[in-house]
């Protein structure tokens, strides 16, 4: 199986806060939906990076299973894109690890 990284699908850039304790980046999360990180970006801005990734893997595989290791960032973005999920709902919603995710993707 082919691996094939993508920089779209990296974490949000939470500037300032990067590698920072998560309990000082959890409770900033739902201010940065619009507005980016100091010296970093917005969950929105990860959005628009996923959206044509998004576009671009349902066009090379169209139909097919693809694997994606992402971050939660990207998933916030897929749950938006795929399940049509509001952002701010998705950054808000209690945060549970599980060993993944489906997305079914239909091209239109």
């Amino acid at each position: 199986m082919p691996i094939v990284p993508d920089p779209r699908l990296r974490e949000c850039d939470h500037g300032t806060v990067t590698r920072r304790p998560l309990s000082e980046v959890e409770p900033r999360r739902a201010a940065h939906l619009t507005v980016p990180f100091p010296e970093g970006e917005s969950y929105e801005q990860v959005v628009q990076r996923v959206g044509p990734w998004l576009e671009d893997a349902a066009a090379a595989y169209g139909g097919r299973a693809v694997v994606v290791i992402g971050h939660r960032a990207t998933f916030y973005a897929l749950e938006h894109l795929v399940k049509g999920v509001p952002l701010h709902e998705a950054v808000a919603a209690p945060w549970q690890w599980q060993p993944g995710w489906e997305y079914r993707v239909v091209r239109r």
